[in-house]
């Protein structure tokens, strides 16, 4: 896992930052809602939120260009068409500091067509974990599978107040449960913990 974290500047422009000495050239993004990666590929930890969007075939080609114009996803296949067969990007909302902040994560079109996953929903995503999902023979498929994908599903549906009332949004480590800063992707020393099995707030 890359530890840079990607942030796009404003809404239609692409930034490195943490590792970056200089400010990046701006990039276009064409679809604002899904312009905010966590990392280079796939995101190693949970993300607790409401989903607000979901990408379609021109969202996915405009990120594979927008990414691979800035020299990230080189571990990734080349081809955009292998992304949009394979890959559904998605907006998960979240609570930082009480303010709404908006993170994109990406899971496999057959997970997200099996999945009834509505806009509104509190949903968690959570990388693929190999033992226990197998991933594609195709190499390409495999290389999207563990390179950039993970798993996105309901917690709660969009008007079950009650179930979502138990839950706190934000990133969270898997293995422990910590609360993560979302700006600098490190534990929050202040921050809450979850139970890394059920996500329920620790007491």
């Amino acid at each position: 896992m890359r530890a840079a974290k990607l942030r796009f500047s404003g809404v239609l422009s692409l930034g490195l930052l943490a590792t970056a000495a200089h400010a990046a050239p701006a990039a276009v993004c064409a679809h604002p809602q899904l312009c905010s990666l966590l990392v280079d590929g796939a995101y190693g930890n949970y993300v607790i939120g409401t989903l607000i969007y979901v990408g379609n075939s021109a969202a996915v080609r405009s990120l594979v260009a927008s990414a691979k114009a800035r020299g990230l996803w080189k571990h990734l296949p080349t081809d955009a068409e292998q992304y949009v067969r394979r890959v559904k990007p998605v907006a998960i909302q979240h609570e930082e500091d009480g303010k709404l902040v908006t993170s994109t994560v990406f899971m496999e079109v057959a997970e997200f067509e099996a999945a009834p996953l509505r806009i509104g929903d509190l949903v968690r995503y959570t990388p693929h974990d190999g033992s226990v999902d197998p991933p594609p023979n195709d190499p390409q498929a495999a290389a999207l599978f563990h390179g950039l994908t993970g798993c996105v599903a309901t917690l709660c549906a969009r008007d079950d107040q009650r179930c979502m009332s138990q839950y706190r949004s934000g990133l969270f480590a898997k293995k422990t449960g910590i609360q993560i800063d979302y700006r600098t992707l490190k534990p929050k020393s202040s921050g809450l913990s979850i139970d890394p099995v059920s996500l329920i707030p620790k007491q």
